[in-house]
């Protein structure tokens, strides 16, 4: 929803969050999921809200396609912040934690691992 919150806060367990994707226009390499803390907004019309997937502890198993995990676009901002276990990230590599544009702000945080692909 454009200009508004999302916020999925896990507070322990062994988790999987799984996010298919639409199909993409572009034909660049995957699917348009725009889960699993993401926001977005509508080009030229309104600006994005924001989207958060925290996750406090456990060993998680994350996984999706483009614009996802942590990922802002057109005015929004997102945000996976995953406090500690021994998690694994899988996405197309071209878009993990770097597909903001226009003024937006993403992150994938993890003080315990790297995302790998």
């Amino acid at each position: 929803m454009t200009g508004g919150v999302g916020l999925l806060w896990d507070r322990g367990g062994d988790d999987s969050y799984a996010a298919a994707g639409l199909v993409d226009a572009y034909d660049r390499g995957g699917g348009v999921s725009m889960a699993q803390g993401a926001a977005t907004g509508l080009r030229t019309m309104l600006g994005g809200g924001a989207g958060i997937l925290r996750d406090d502890s456990g060993n998680d198993h994350y996984e999706a396609q483009m614009f996802a995990q942590g990922t802002g676009y057109y005015y929004g901002v997102g945000l996976l912040w995953d406090r500690g276990g021994a998690d694994h990230y899988a996405q197309c590599a071209t878009h993990k934690a770097t597909a903001c544009t226009r003024r937006s702000a993403c992150c994938a945080m993890n003080p315990a691992t790297t995302p790998t692909s």
